[in-house]
């Protein structure tokens, strides 16, 4: 069987995307990148953030989990199995290490944070779930909702909530928590 699987959940399409495209277009109009399905635009149910997946309590954790199964049973992948995201997509794979942490090893969400709301009301994986947190430096949105997300990570795994510091520049820094 293949070795890992990771689930790359990506952001909320605003723009037309050859990622998200109306259900009735077409492979090549898709393709091309000019469509966006302004009724019901892209988007995960992350939580409280983000497009009409939310509002409209749409049950992407499911989604994924199906997914996952179809893949261990149809395609061999074996149960090492980790979720990284960008942008929404970061915080659908946050919400999958804290909804879905008995199918998930780990996570590596780029740019975005726990955000609860939409039928999400609180972080409580049924394990402790390896967590990689990337988010800019310059990043406002992230920045606001990194300590706390990182904080309900490291009380998971029932580590403190210092931090060590593991790599500083100008414009990077890497914390540890153990």
């Amino acid at each position: 069987g293949y070795k890992w699987l990771v689930a790359l959940p990506f952001g909320t399409a605003e723009k037309p995307s050859p990622h998200c495209c109306p259900a009735n277009a077409s492979d090549a109009a898709c393709r091309g990148g000019t469509l966006l399905d302004q009724s019901n635009p892209c988007s995960w149910n992350a939580g409280g953030c983000c497009g009409t997946a939310p509002d409209r309590r749409v049950d992407d954790v499911g989604f994924v989990r199906a997914i996952a199964s179809w893949l261990k049973s149809a395609m061999c992948a074996d149960d090492d199995l980790f979720a990284m995201g960008f942008s929404n997509g970061a915080m659908m794979a946050n919400r999958l290490g804290c909804d879905a942490a008995d199918l998930f090893r780990g996570i590596a969400p780029v740019e975005g944070g726990i955000e609860l709301g939409g039928g999400f009301a609180e972080c409580r994986p049924s394990r402790a779930v390896s967590v990689v947190q990337i988010c800019g430096a310059a990043d406002g949105v992230c920045n606001t909702t990194i300590g706390p997300t990182m904080a309900t990570w490291a009380a998971a795994a029932g580590c403190a909530l210092s931090t060590t510091p593991t790599y500083e520049s100008a414009t990077s820094h890497c914390r540890r928590y153990v």
